[in-house]
């Protein structure tokens, strides 16, 4: 049931983005104008790279587990260029590392993201596969009083669902990202979860401020697995929105 679902979300976001380029790379018109030739054909394209660094706090029970999230992310902003709605989206590369006292864990992901867009608002969708692993409270490797916890290593695709809003020189966003593991032997939160929806969950909301060539930006997530809820905040300046 878990792969069928993964597998209707994968479809329709890969079918979503295959529709986007197959329309801007198809044959012209040649009886169109070639201003709306160009209108409708091109894209805008605004490449970023932004260091990460946020504090977390991760619970599990009756434990507590604060630690840092170190890492960057890069990738590329699109928007269509035509006459009527257009569509909008990112695709970007991202590596963290956990890092704390009793706190270890890595997170590598490479998703791309479109959807449609009504002036200064869009709303994107897309596969964001990923894999990671985390320990809470271990130490070097021994249980911490009876309350380590330790994520198995998975390969998984989440698929995030983002409201954005542009104004001038600030974006705004927020949204849902259920997640699904299709390697690994660790157990899914399922519908136990807030989201009910997929073996991780997550809501996600931030800001970011253009300045010149740069830009400087705030965020918070709330990622909930089958042991527990972590909790992270943070703000990085980059290149690029």
């Amino acid at each position: 049931m878990k792969i069928t679902r993964w597998l209707a979300a994968l479809t329709f976001a890969f079918g979503i983005q295959t529709h986007a380029w197959a329309e801007d790379s198809s044959e012209e018109d040649p009886v169109a104008p070639a201003s709306e030739k160009k209108e409708r054909h091109d894209w805008d394209r605004d490449l970023y790279v932004a260091p990460i660094l946020s504090w977390a706090s991760y619970h599990s029970g009756d434990s507590r587990n604060r630690h840092l999230l170190l890492g960057a992310a890069a990738g590329i902003n699109y928007k269509q260029k035509k006459l009527g709605p257009k569509l909008k989206g990112y695709s970007r590369v991202q590596a963290l590392r956990q890092v704390g006292l009793t706190t270890t864990g890595r997170d590598l992901r490479a998703g791309a993201f479109v959807g449609p867009a009504f002036g200064p608002v869009a709303l994107t969708v897309g596969p964001d596969v990923f894999t990671s692993e985390s320990s809470y409270g271990c130490g070097d490797g021994q249980s911490n009083g009876g309350n380590c916890v330790h994520l198995d290593s998975v390969v998984g695709v989440g698929v995030p669902l983002m409201l954005t809003g542009d104004i001038l020189l600030a974006r705004a966003y927020v949204g849902v990202i259920p997640s699904w593991y299709v390697s690994g032997s660790r157990p899914g939160v399922g519908d136990n979860g807030f989201l009910g929806l997929g073996d991780e969950q997550a809501l996600v909301l931030g800001a970011k401020l253009r300045l010149v060539l740069f830009h400087l930006g705030f965020s918070y997530q709330l990622n909930q697995d089958v042991y527990g809820t972590r909790h992270q905040g943070g703000v990085n300046v980059g290149l690029g929105l």
